[in-house]
């Protein structure tokens, strides 16, 4: 890395790590910073040297679940908690971990996509693959409660290899199913800022019913 400040950071902190596991996300962060200097700040490098094993874990876990809509990323929570901990056994205290160690905020928000009369198209990030919502005109605004990561928590989700959960999505896309609204997935070629190149076609994702 260019930034000497950061050099020395990251050397006096990892030089005090013993684990294997924990060596190689050590490992992962040097690579990304040297692929792509200011990828992981200052104080991303200190929460990092207060994880433990189980946290790291813990927090690869919730990663995995990841949602990115623009700059915003958040694991979705449909149900208080209910969803998260029968399907991944993510719990409402594993949460607390996380906002301890500033990687998640302290409050819940809901993320929402405005009305709009004409058609329209959005997108979402879902591990390795891009999720397309096609609207027709006249479409209510959407709304779902989520999980908000920090600015530390995105800078370490550039470490976590998140795979596609069909579930997951399905779950998701249940909640903003409406009248005249489609949905359908596509494996991800390439990301550049917020653009994003896609296989095609779409798999379109069934959803059973509408919401009215």
């Amino acid at each position: 890395p260019e930034d000497q400040d950061w050099d020395n950071r990251f050397f006096d902190h990892a030089k005090a790590v013993s684990t294997d596991e924990m060596q190689r996300l050590w490992g992962r962060i040097l690579a990304g910073e040297v692929r792509r200097p200011g990828t992981f700040s200052l104080r991303t490098l200190d929460q990092v040297r207060n994880l433990s094993k189980v946290d790291a874990e813990l927090f690869t876990r919730v990663a995995a679940l990841a949602i990115t809509s623009g700059d915003k990323c958040f694991v979705v929570n449909p149900d208080n908690y209910e969803f998260l901990d029968k399907l991944y056994k993510i719990k409402f205290t594993d949460f607390l971990v996380l906002k301890d160690f500033g990687l998640m905020f302290e409050t819940a928000l809901d993320f929402s996509i405005p009305p709009s009369k004409a058609a329209t198209t959005s997108f979402f990030i879902a591990g390795d693959r891009v999720v397309v919502l096609n609207r027709a005109s006249d479409t209510p605004r959407l709304v779902m409660p989520v999980l908000p990561f920090t600015r530390i928590g995105r800078e370490l989700l550039s470490l976590i290899d998140a795979k596609f959960d069909s579930a997951y999505v399905l779950r998701i896309c249940e909640m903003l199913n409406r009248d005249g609204i489609t949905f359908g997935h596509s494996r991800i070629i390439t990301r550049a800022g917020d653009g994003v190149e896609f296989e095609p076609p779409l798999t379109p994702i069934e959803i059973v019913s509408a919401q009215n």
